[in-house]
């Protein structure tokens, strides 16, 4: 019998120390992503009050100049690429009707 006691005292005493372990465990984890989380709500404060600033400039009809002229350098490319496309469109009816009549 004392063997008996002897063995479920041994059984309790691990479950009892597995289960201390798998708790101090799941509260270090559970500490680094409280941590994490935290970080991550900081920079989406930061790129909110970001996106904020930006939006309220738009809104008073701000915008950098660096960003017009790019723009303005794409839409200038792109329009001398359709007037390239088109003259040789042009030529190739030209040459087309030339050698028809």
């Amino acid at each position: 019998m004392s063997d008996l006691q002897w063995l479920i005292g041994t059984a309790v005493g691990v479950v009892l120390a597995v289960a201390g372990i798998a708790i101090t465990a799941l509260r270090a984890v559970n500490t680094r992503l409280d941590n994490v989380v935290e970080q991550i709500k900081a920079g989406d404060d930061q790129l909110h009050e970001r996106v904020n600033r930006v939006r309220d400039d738009m809104a008073n009809g701000y915008v950098r100049r660096v960003d017009l002229d790019s723009h303005m350098k794409r839409t200038d490319d792109t329009l001398k690429e359709m007037r390239d496309d088109q003259k040789a469109i042009m030529r190739s009816l030209a040459i087309l009707e030339a050698k028809q009549g």
